[in-house]
């Protein structure tokens, strides 16, 4: 059960942090918290708080783009949206951009960006590089107050002064807002080196998804004999449609979603707006049974009723680790607890 009035008072705690942060004259500076913590409540918050003076909320994926433009319509904040495939709107005080796209209309001397007295950028240890810098640097000679957002605020420095954190996930536990993980690792990759990064080749090569199948669906069903809603994160994309499809053969409805397609009962569509929209509806409905994806639901994807986690996959990075079973750890009604099923040998590499 969640305690909402100390779930809103920890919240609250943090939106006073960053205003009295700017008034002592900071204009960069990183909110960091638990995935599931509220850090889309606090965005709500300070669009509305700085609304007469122009807010631009920064996204660089097309999934998190769609659930950001959702949330500022559940919340009546009027907004445009500066992404590629969308009317523009340039006269509305708040704006949705695709730092990709706003990157390639630079090119063009006659483009603006939009003029902002907060600039925010959701994900921002995804868009921390030469892109993100340009553009925020725009932004910060015109006056603006730059926040980047993130459960993961690693090497950060060059783009950010100040660092807020929003609590522990045992705080956020504490109110409600949280789950607990338990997390089981029947399975480890053999001769597979501590390395800072993997490239995608060699976790295949570590996975071996195909000899493991047989464990990861005894496994499923040992952990998860209801067969609540799962996420499954795989070493690639043909591993993500694969591991789809024999789950779907083996009478567990499963379905794939990259950045370019969907998979979902032995058919291919795009990856659309509507088409992730339908897939994501179907398994919080429980009608699907199992999600499969590489890395694009990594990140930003609210979906409460998740479960149940398997991890096919190493991830080198604790960054990607954190980033990825947080999106299991949002509380949900009915939900005690979520379940890990690490495949990856994650566990032992990151720890708890």
């Amino acid at each position: 059960m969640i305690d909402y009035q100390a779930w809103t008072a920890l919240q609250d705690k943090e939106i006073t942090k960053i205003l009295e942060a700017v008034g002592q004259g900071e204009r960069r500076i990183v909110l960091q918290g638990p995935t599931g913590a509220g850090k889309g409540q606090i965005i709500v918050r300070l669009a509305r708080h700085f609304r007469e003076e122009g807010v631009v909320l920064y996204n660089n994926r097309r999934l998190l783009s769609e659930q950001l433009q959702g949330v500022f319509s559940d919340h009546e904040i009027d907004h445009g949206v500066r992404a590629s495939g969308y009317r523009p709107e340039h006269w509305r005080p708040v704006q949705i951009s695709s730092m990709p796209t706003e990157n390639a209309r630079m090119d063009n001397p006659l483009y603006q960006l939009h003029q902002a007295k907060l600039v925010m950028v959701d994900e921002i240890h995804l868009q921390k590089e030469t892109m993100a810098q340009k553009i925020l640097n725009v932004h910060y000679q015109q006056g603006a107050i730059l926040l980047g957002i993130t459960a993961t605020p690693l090497d950060l420095g060059h783009l950010f002064t100040k660092l807020i954190s929003m609590g522990t996930l045992v705080d956020f536990r504490r109110v409600g807002a949280l789950l607990l993980a338990k997390h089981y690792a029947p399975d480890e990759p053999d001769k597979l080196p501590f390395k800072p990064v993997y490239t995608e080749n060699e976790a295949r090569k570590a996975m071996k998804v195909k000899t493991i199948f047989g464990r990861i669906l005894e496994h499923y069903h040992r952990l998860n004999p209801e067969q609540k809603p799962t996420i499954l994160f795989a070493p690639g994309v043909p591993e993500s449609v694969w591991l789809a499809q024999e789950l779907t053969r083996n009478g567990v409805r499963a379905a794939s979603i990259d950045g370019e397609d969907c998979w979902v009962d032995g058919e291919f569509t795009k990856s659309s707006r509507d088409n992730r929209q339908s897939i994501i509806k179907e398994l919080r409905e429980g009608s699907i049974k199992v999600l499969c994806n590489r890395f694009v639901l990594r990140e930003g994807i609210d979906i409460p009723e998740l479960a149940h986690g398997i991890l096919a996959t190493v991830f080198s990075s604790v960054q990607s680790y954190i980033q990825a079973v947080g999106r299991l750890l949002r509380a949900s009604e009915g939900l005690s607890h979520v379940c890990l099923q690490d495949h990856g040998g994650n566990y032992w590499r990151h720890g708890s």
